[in-house]
C-alpha cells in the first residue's frame, strides 16, 4: 500500500481553501443550478457562444440561455485568435482555429504555455508531451474518452493522432474533473471528435517532402438520430535533407559532417470515425462510436549503417457504447462501456539486429486490449452544491510476441486491473465565490507469467502485486471584479510503472522491475483578466515529484530509475489582443525549473532536470482584412542540458519563423498558404534531425 503523507498534505490544505470562506457567504441565491453541473465548469454555454461569427472581440461567459443561470467563473472566449477559452488550469483550442493552420498535433499543443514537445522529427514521426515539467509518462491523453496511455508505461505518441478528425483540444495543467483524475501525475489532454451540429466539411493539404492530406466530415440529424462520419489519409515521405553530424568524429566535430537526404522516413495514416447519438426521449439518450485509425512508419536510424530498412505498423480499433438517463432535473446517470485493441507490427527487410534472414521478417508483434465498465452519477443537492460521483473497472493487456526469442520460449503476458471510485463536490457560495473538491481512490492488480527476455532477463513468476493510490484536488475560484477573477488550487497524484520500464528489453532499453510508484504534489494560483480588446490568464505553479522515473544511460543501455525528488516551479501567461478589428495578437510564455534531488546519485543533486528549457515563447499575429487574413508566428526556447550533471553537451535551440496568407471564398472555400521554418533552420532533437523550410496549401470547403 503507497503512503499517504503527500495525499493528507493535499486534503489538508484543500479544506483550508474551503474553509477560507465564510459561512455567512452561503446566502440563499435566487438561481438554481442546471441538471448537468458539469457544464458550469466545462463551459459548454461557451461552445455556443464562440461558434457566433458575430463576435469579434473577447466575451466574457455569462448565464445560459435556459431560464436557470449558471455561475462560470474564471473563464474566457477569444474568438479573434485562436483560443477558446482559457483558465490558469485549462486551455481549450477549436478545431476552427487549428484545421489547417497546423501539420499535427504537437504543433498545436506546443502553442501552449506550460506544454513542452520532445519532437522526433517529421510529419508522423514521434513526439511526445509534458506539461509543467512532468515526465511525458505522466501525462494522460484521452481520445473521446478512452485512455491512450495503457499499462506499459510509455509515453503516448502524439504524432500518431490524425489532427484533422479533432474538434476540441482541452489540456488540463491541474486539477480536472473527476472523469480524467487519478493517474495524471502530470497533467490531461483530452481530445474529442464529437462534432455538435449539422456540418459538411472537406480539406484538401499538400506541401514540401511529399506531404498530402485529405479529410472529411459529415454530421447530419435524421430525426431522433444525429449521425457523424469522419474519414482522414495522410502521408508523407519525409525526404529532408540534414547534416550528418555523428558518423566518425562525434556531433561537435564538424570536419566530418557531411549532408545526406532522409532515406525510408516515410509516413502514412488512414483513419474513420462513425459515431451517433439517439435520443429516445428527455430523459434517455444512446450514444455509439466506432473508430479505427492505422499508422505506418518506416524505419530511420541513421547512426548505424544500412539499418534504414523495414517498417513500424500501428493499428487502432476502438468501440463506444454510452447510456444517459435524466433521472429528474437534478440527477443524471451514465453508464459507458469501452473497448480498444492496439497492435505494434514490426518489421525488417534486410539483416539486422540477431536476425541474418535476407527475406521479409516480423520481428516482434504486441497487442494491448483495453476494456472499461464506467458509470457517472450527478445530482444536485441543493442551490449551492452539485456533486459528481465515478466508479470504474478496466482491464489493460500486453501480450509481447518477439519471434527472435528461441522457439518454445515463453512470450511475455501481462495484464492491470484497476478499480476507480471517486467524488468531486462543486460549491457555489455565492454569484463571485466558487469551489471543486474531490477525492479518487485507485486499486491495482498487476499480473505476468513466467518468461524469458530475449536478453536472458527472467520476468518473475506468477508476479501478482496489489497497491492502492489515493488522490485527491481542490480548487477555489473568486470573480473579484467583472474583469478579474482569481484560482487557487492544489492536487495530489500518483502512477505506478508500467510493464515495459520494469521488464522490457531491447537493442538499447533494459527495464529495472525494482521501480517504485511516483507521485506528485501540485500547487496552482493565478489570475484571468479580460477586457474587450485583451485577454490575460497568468499562473505561478510549484510542484514536488517524489520517485520521479526517468531513462539514464548504464553502459550505453538506457534503464528507467527513480529520482529521490524533483522540484519544480514556474510561471505562465497567456495573453490575447484584440485593439482593432483587424489585428489579434496572441502569446503564450512560460519559465519554470526542475531541480533534482538524488540519494543515490549524488552529481545530480541541484541540478536541473535535462531535456527541459527554462524559457519558452510563441508569439503569433494575425492581420484581418475583408476576406483575406495574414499571419506570422515566432517560436523562442532557452538552451537546455541534455545530460544530467549539466556538463556539455548544451542544447541551443534556434528560433522558428513562421508565415501564412489565406482567403475566404464566398460562403464554402477557405484557401491558405504558409511557409513554415522560413530562416530553414535544419535542428536537431534526440540527435535526430528536423525538417527545415517547409510549405503547405490548404483548400478547405464547407456544405
Amino acid at each position: 500500500m503507497h503512503s499517504l503523507p503527500g495525499f493528507v498534505r493535499a486534503g489538508r490544505i484543500s479544506v483550508l481553501l474551503l474553509c477560507m470562506v465564510p459561512y455567512r457567504l452561503l446566502a440563499d441565491r435566487s438561481d438554481t443550478l442546471v441538471s448537468d453541473t458539469s457544464a458550469a465548469i466545462s463551459g459548454s454555454s461557451l461552445r455556443q457562444d464562440s461558434d457566433k461569427s458575430a463576435t469579434s472581440h473577447p466575451q466574457r461567459a455569462e448565464k445560459s440561455s435556459d431560464t436557470s443561470s449558471v455561475v462560470i467563473v474564471d473563464k474566457m472566449v477569444v474568438t479573434a485568435g485562436r483560443i477558446r477559452e482559457y483558465t490558469p488550469s485549462k486551455v481549450t483550442l477549436d478545431a476552427k482555429n487549428f484545421s489547417g493552420r497546423y501539420i499535427d498535433l504537437q504543433s498545436v499543443l506546443e502553442t501552449v504555455s506550460g506544454v513542452t514537445i520532445s519532437n522526433m522529427g517529421g510529419f508522423g514521426h514521434y513526439a511526445d508531451v509534458s506539461i509543467r515539467g512532468s515526465s511525458s509518462s505522466q501525462v494522460q491523453v484521452f481520445l473521446d474518452g478512452i485512455p491512450l496511455n495503457g499499462a506499459t508505461g510509455y509515453a503516448v505518441d502524439v504524432s500518431k493522432i490524425p489532427l484533422p478528425t479533432l474538434q476540441t483540444i482541452s489540456i488540463y495543467k491541474s486539477t480536472p474533473s473527476i472523469e480524467f483524475f487519478g493517474e495524471n501525475a502530470g497533467g490531461v489532454i483530452s481530445l474529442s471528435t464529437d462534432v455538435t451540429k449539422d456540418a459538411t466539411t472537406a480539406s484538401v493539404e499538400v506541401g514540401s517532402f511529399g506531404y498530402r492530406e485529405g479529410s472529411a466530415i459529415i454530421s447530419k440529424a435524421l430525426g431522433p438520430m444525429v449521425h457523424r462520419l469522419s474519414v482522414n489519409y495522410g502521408w508523407a515521405d519525409n525526404n529532408y535533407p540534414y547534416t550528418d553530424r555523428v558518423i566518425t568524429l562525434g556531433p561537435t566535430v564538424a570536419t566530418d559532417d557531411s549532408q545526406k537526404t532522409m532515406d525510408n522516413n516515410f509516413f502514412s495514416t488512414f483513419s474513420s470515425i462513425y459515431s451517433n447519438t439517439f435520443t429516445i426521449n428527455n430523459h434517455n439518450k444512446l450514444t455509439s462510436q466506432f473508430s479505427a485509425i492505422v499508422t505506418d512508419e518506416g524505419i530511420f536510424y541513421f547512426p548505424q549503417a544500412g539499418s534504414n530498412d523495414g517498417n513500424i505498423r500501428n493499428t487502432k480499433f476502438s468501440l463506444i457504447e454510452s447510456y444517459t438517463n435524466t433521472i429528474n432535473s437534478n440527477v443524471s446517470l451514465t453508464l459507458t462501456a469501452k473497448g480498444k485493441t492496439e497492435d505494434d507490427l514490426l518489421r525488417r527487410f534486410k539483416p539486422f539486429y540477431l536476425t541474418a534472414s535476407p527475406n521479409e521478417a516480423t520481428l516482434h508483434d504486441i497487442n494491448q486490449p483495453y476494456g472499461s465498465l464506467e458509470s457517472i452519477l450527478k445530482g444536485n443537492i441543493n442551490n449551492h452544491v452539485a456533486l459528481t460521483g465515478v466508479l470504474t473497472a478496466s482491464y489493460d493487456g500486453y501480450d509481447y510476441n518477439n519471434l527472435l526469442v528461441p522457439a518454445g520460449q515463453t512470450q511475455p503476458r501481462y495484464f492491470r486491473l484497476t478499480e476507480k471510485t471517486g467524488v468531486e463536490a462543486k460549491i457555489y457560495f455565492c454569484n463571485n465565490l466558487s469551489g471543486r473538491i474531490g477525492g479518487l481512490y485507485r486499486y491495482e492488480i498487476d499480473s505476468t507469467n513466467d518468461s524469458i527476455t530475449s536478453f536472458g532477463s527472467s520476468v518473475p513468476y506468477g508476479k501478482s502485486t496489489k497497491n492502492g493510490f489515493p488522490a485527491g484536488f481542490s480548487e477555489l475560484h473568486y470573480q473579484l471584479f467583472d474583469c478579474l477573477g482569481l484560482l487557487a488550487s492544489v492536487q495530489y497524484g500518483s502512477r505506478s510503472p508500467g510493464f515495459s520500464e520494469k521488464f522490457s528489453e531491447g537493442a538499447n532499453v533494459s527495464g529495472n522491475p525494482t521501480l517504485r510508484p511516483e507521485t506528485r504534489l501540485e500547487y496552482n494560483a493565478g489570475l484571468s483578466f479580460l477586457k474587450p480588446y485583451m485577454a490575460v490568464s497568468a499562473a505561478f505553479f510549484a510542484s514536488t515529484t517524489k520517485d520521479k522515473i526517468i531513462y539514464t544511460m548504464t553502459s550505453h543501455m538506457f534503464v528507467p530509475r527513480n529520482v529521490s525528488n524533483v522540484d519544480g516551479w514556474g510561471l505562465e501567461n497567456d495573453i490575447t489582443l484584440t485593439p482593432f478589428s483587424w489585428v489579434s495578437v496572441v502569446n503564450s510564455l512560460t519559465y519554470m525549473e526542475n531541480t533534482m534531488h538524488s540519494s543515490s546519485i549524488i552529481s545530480w543533486n541541484g541540478k536541473d532536470e535535462p531535456l527541459l528549457p527554462r524559457f519558452t515563447d510563441n508569439l503569433n499575429i494575425k492581420f484581418m482584412y475583408k476576406n483575406f487574413y495574414a499571419g506570422h508566428s515566432a517560436r523562442f526556447a532557452s538552451r537546455y542540458f541534455t545530460d544530467f550533471d549539466n556538463t556539455v553537451p548544451v542544447y541551443k535551440a534556434r528560433p522558428q519563423l513562421d508565415a501564412s496568407i489565406g482567403c475566404t471564398l464566398g460562403e464554402h472555400f477557405d484557401i491558405s498558404y504558409r511557409i513554415e521554418n522560413y530562416l530553414d533552420v535544419q535542428d536537431y532533437n534526440f540527435e535526430r534531425p528536423l525538417p527545415g523550410l517547409a510549405q503547405y496549401a490548404v483548400l478547405k470547403c464547407r456544405l
